[in-house]
């Protein structure tokens, strides 16, 4: 298909990369190991699903989409609309199965652990899209820590 005929369905390059957003984050959420309808709030069972879906996470081709469409966020209004229309979902999901893992902490504790969370995986995405050779299994063992660090460490705040 030439890009003429893209242009025949979408009106302008925004609406492409709309278009491309909407899918990719929605079949992101969609296919999160961790997802709040699944009631797993102990943390050993969080990890593991963590884990056990950590080639979806670390896909470089999704990777550096996302990081291609954060680059338009600054430039294109309705990008950084959905970018934050879908940053919004990720941080309510991950309110969902993060603060029965926490009892007693605060909303700020919470917050601030769900940051940690956004923090590692959008640096995953960094580190396999800059490193094509990276060590995948140990990226993944040092995710694992990470993970058990943001979920069970006490927090010092």
């Amino acid at each position: 298909m030439s890009v003429g005929h893209l242009y025949r369905y979408f009106d302008s390059k925004d609406a492409i990369v709309i278009a491309l957003c909407e899918r990719n984050f929605e079949d992101f959420i969609s296919r999160s190991p961790i997802l709040p309808g699944e009631q797993r709030f102990d943390s050993d069972a969080v990890i593991a699903a963590a884990l056990s879906g950590f080639s979806e996470i670390v896909q470089r081709s999704k990777a550096a989409f996302v990081i291609e469409v954060y680059s338009h966020v600054e430039r294109s209004k309705p990008i950084g609309d959905i970018v934050a229309h879908y940053d919004q979902r990720l941080r309510e999901n991950a309110h969902q199965f993060l603060a029965p893992l926490l009892p007693g902490a605060s909303e700020e504790v919470i917050s601030t652990r769900i940051e940690m969370l956004l923090i590692l995986i959008q640096g995953l995405w960094m580190r396999v899209v800059g490193d094509p050779a990276i060590d995948m299994e140990r990226l993944k063992m040092a995710f694992g820590d990470m993970l058990r660090l943001i979920l069970t460490r006490d927090y010092q705040g």
